[in-house]
Formats: C-alpha cells, structure tokens, sequence
C-alpha cells in the first residue's frame, strides 16, 4: 500500500471531509483491518470514509468490529460505575483519564473512539485503599507477576 494512501486512509479522521475509498486490493483490505483490530479504530474509519460498493466486504467487517467494541464498551462502563461507587464510599476521588475519560466527557463521538481499559488517576495515599476494594470487586491483574 503506497504512503499516499496510506495518510488519506488513517489520517482522514484529522480533516473536516470525509473521503471516497476506492476499490482496495485484498492486501490493502487486510492490512487496514489489522491496523483498525490493533488500535481499536474501527469507529474511526466508519466515520471518516465512505465506502466504495467493492470495498462492501470490509465495511461489514468494521461494523461488526465496532459493534464488539461498543459491547465490550458498555460492560466496562458498568465496570467503571460500580468502581467509582465502591472508591467514594471509601472517601477515595479517582480521576477518570485517556478514552474513557474522553467518551464520558462526549469530546469523542459515540462509537468513535474505543478503549480496552479504564485509566483513573488517584491520590497517592489513596493507593492501598483502593487496591483492596478493587480486589473486593474482584477485580485482578492480568500480569501474574505484578
């Protein structure tokens, strides 16, 4: 796939138009579908571009992406409200950061902008608190080793 179409591919999102995406070879199909798995841009390129009748194959692929992701999304939301709720009755003020924080806060479009977990930031002498209600919720690394 040449830089040229490349840019006008993922970076479409940063200008105000969307574009027209011409007919893609397999290759280039394949490539823009692990770039949108690996970073979650699926709702992205739904919004930026409008698909040609031959590139219909991936469309249906980054649609049903993005409806896993909502999925996925809206039991995390569920996550993050019973985190809060446990952390406030502790006395402990997280800060919600990064996507979450942005899809809350309605600065990303609805099913544009997907994460794969909630960031808080807390206040240093909060931490083992909110540890052990996070373990409490059963809640649990996924690296052993930490």
């Amino acid at each position: 796939m040449g830089s040229d179409r490349i840019k006008s591919i993922f970076f479409q999102p940063l200008f105000n138009e969307s574009i027209i995406l011409e007919p893609l070879t397999q290759n280039d199909q394949g490539y823009i579908l692990k770039i949108a798995e690996d970073y979650l841009y699926s709702g992205v390129l739904l919004t930026s571009i409008n698909f040609s009748p031959q590139n219909s194959q991936i469309k249906e692929k980054l649609l049903r992406d993005s409806k896993n992701y909502l999925m996925k999304y809206m039991l995390m939301k569920k996550d993050l409200m019973d985190i809060n709720h446990a952390l406030n009755i502790k006395g402990v003020a997280p800060i919600l950061l990064k996507g979450m924080a942005l899809n809350e806060a309605n600065i990303s479009k609805p099913g544009e902008r997907f994460c794969r977990d909630i960031d808080l930031l807390l206040d240093k002498r909060d931490l083992k608190k909110a540890y052990s209600e996070l373990r409490a919720l059963k809640f649990r690394y996924i690296n052993e080793d930490c």
